[in-house]
Formats: structure tokens, sequence, C-alpha cells
């Protein structure tokens, strides 16, 4: 929520809502600043060079922007399947909207990340 933009005041009231525990805004920022660094080499790591099977789709969502507006927000995912057959999720991405190019960007990073090569790619077209 916070990588999003949401204040840790509104994380506050979330989590209060969902799960009735009042958090303060120090601890947030604790819990924050430990779990980014993991987050960033999740986001980072090297993946397998061969995957038999790679899914990749987005869903839109609407979102209340700050103006108070809710504007559309495509949720991209990729997700492979390796040889051991076990799921992986390569990693999700928030656009404006889907798009060819945003796709390609995908592609080139899953690339730069060490796949080579993709036996089965499954991917949605509208």
């Amino acid at each position: 929520m916070y990588a999003r933009g949401i204040s840790l005041r509104d994380i506050e009231k979330q989590i209060k809502e969902m799960y009735d525990v009042e958090m303060s805004d120090s601890l947030l920022s604790l819990i924050i600043e430990k779990i980014t660094p993991e987050i960033n080499d999740w986001k980072n790591r090297t993946l397998e060079p061969i995957y038999p099977i790679v899914y990749m789709d987005a869903m839109v969502f609407k979102i209340k922007d700050n103006t108070g507006f809710y504007r559309n927000k495509a949720l991209h995912f990729a997700i492979g399947i390796n040889l051991d057959g076990k799921k992986e999720l390569f990693g999700m991405w928030i656009t404006n909207n889907e798009g060819a190019k945003f796709w390609l960007s995908i592609a080139t990073e899953l690339k730069n990340r060490g796949i080579e090569n993709i036996l089965i790619a499954s991917v949605w077209m509208d």
C-alpha cells in the first residue's frame, strides 16, 4: 500500500478496519524500512534461464486517486512454471492502461533478469 502512495494514516485506518489492530506511524515506518530491501531484492532477483510455461496478463481496477476521482489502473503480472513444475511470480507492475509498449518493457526486464527461453507463452489479448 505504501509503495502505491497511500499515506501512513490511511494504512493505519485500513489495518484497523480490516483486522481491528491499531498501529502507530512509527511502527508502520519501521516495518516499511525493514521490508523494503527484501522487496527490492525479490523484484530484481535472477530468474532461471528456461521456463516451460509463462503466463502474462493484466487486470484493470478502478482506484480512487488523491483528487477523489476513480481512475482505471492496470495490474500486469507474469507467472512462470519452472522446470520442477513450481509456479513463480516474476513480478507485478501497475500502469494507467494495458499496452504493447509496456508488455515489451516487461519482456525486456525478464530477459535482463536471466530468462533465455520460454517454451509456451500464454497471453490473453482482448
